[in-house]
């Protein structure tokens, strides 16, 4: 039989005076964050006719604009909630990385560990948006693993930033920045250092992550690493605590959409946040919202249990927008003194 601890407010047990310090706490927390960096392109417009050429819908585009995804997103979020942030990943040579290093400085992130890379192109999602509705999805990207120039420059980057930061973020997105030995000498530098580092993982290739304070997954994630359907809560809690027992970490965040979120811990029952009930607009980036809120957190003094509480809550309100668009401290304290029978 399945034992759980079901936390029925999704606050475990934060009070108010206890959740406003930790926020108050991720002010100028210093975050050095790791991984895959995008631009997010979205293109938008309005639709009216069809095309004569084919059965296709054509777009009047009205706007273009840029925001930085996949680990430049986590960046954009730790530092919308009051952190400092030090950015370290591989762009190309082309115009893209100069829309996504300018988007990142303008926000704030230090973008001294980007490496710039003459034989890759700058990863770049375009989305395609009619009406306020995603129409399609355009990828221009290289997946395959870093050369070893770059990996030395990001290896050295890092093994001299992680003393002086106050957590790590290591957000893989597989498009071959974080090599095995690179994700290897980070976690072993971090834990040199006590420094929390918290990692979002891409299956099949998760055991490089062992070790880490605590790692993200999503439902469909969580599957493909235990290799089986996870169909009821039954299997959840069986794949969980599998997957802790292998990646070795503190804490396994696994995010389970409209159902919240179960963190697996080394000792006692593993613990099941429910979501808030709200107006779902856009999933995207909702992942980097968890980890960077739940990861500040730790950085600030909190429990694994109060970091994914305060994980959730912001994923909550991540949903609610459109795009990959950051949350704020005052967003989280808000939303958490809303009752959840007040939700829509």
């Amino acid at each position: 039989m399945t034992e759980w601890r079901h936390d029925a407010q999704g606050s475990c047990g934060i009070s108010r005076k206890r959740l406003d310090s930790l926020l108050d706490g991720f002010v100028g927390r210093r975050v050095l964050v790791v991984g895959d960096l995008m631009l997010d392109e979205y293109i938008w417009g309005q639709t009216s006719r069809v095309s004569p050429e084919a059965p296709v819908l054509v777009l009047d585009v009205q706007r273009t604009t840029h925001t930085p995804g996949g680990a430049a997103n986590v960046a954009r979020n730790v530092r919308e909630m009051g952190g400092e942030v030090m950015v370290a990943g591989v762009v190309g040579t082309d115009s893209n990385a100069d829309l996504l290093l300018s988007a990142l400085q303008t926000e704030g992130c230090v973008t001294e560990g980007v490496v710039v890379a003459e034989e890759r192109c700058t990863t770049v999602k375009s989305r395609v948006v009619a009406h306020n509705q995603q129409v399609v999805r355009i990828d221009r990207e290289w997946r395959k693993p870093i050369g070893r120039v770059a990996l030395k420059k990001l290896s050295a980057f890092a093994d001299a930033i992680i003393p002086t930061v106050d957590a790590v973020i290591l957000s893989d997105y597989a498009k071959g920045v974080l090599a095995d030995e690179l994700v290897a000498a980070i976690i072993k530098k971090a834990k040199k250092c006590h420094v929390p580092l918290a990692a979002n993982l891409k299956p099949p290739r998760t055991t490089a992550f062992r070790g880490a304070t605590l790692l993200t997954l999503n439902l469909t994630e969580a599957e493909r690493a235990w290799e089986q359907p996870i169909v009821n809560e039954g299997a959840l809690y069986r794949c969980g605590r599998v997957l802790h027992k292998r990646l070795a970490c503190k804490g396994l965040l696994i995010t389970r959409g409209g159902d919240g979120v179960a963190l697996f811990i080394p000792a006692g029952a593993p613990l099941a946040i429910p979501a808030r009930r709200v107006s779902v607009f856009d999933v995207s980036g909702a992942g980097d919202t968890v980890i960077s809120a739940a990861t500040l957190a730790l950085s600030a003094g909190a429990t694994l249990g109060e970091a994914a509480a305060i994980g959730n809550l912001a994923g909550n309100i991540k949903v609610t927008k459109l795009g990959t668009a950051p949350v704020t401290c005052h967003e989280i304290r808000q939303f958490a003194r809303e009752k959840p029978s007040e939700a829509p």
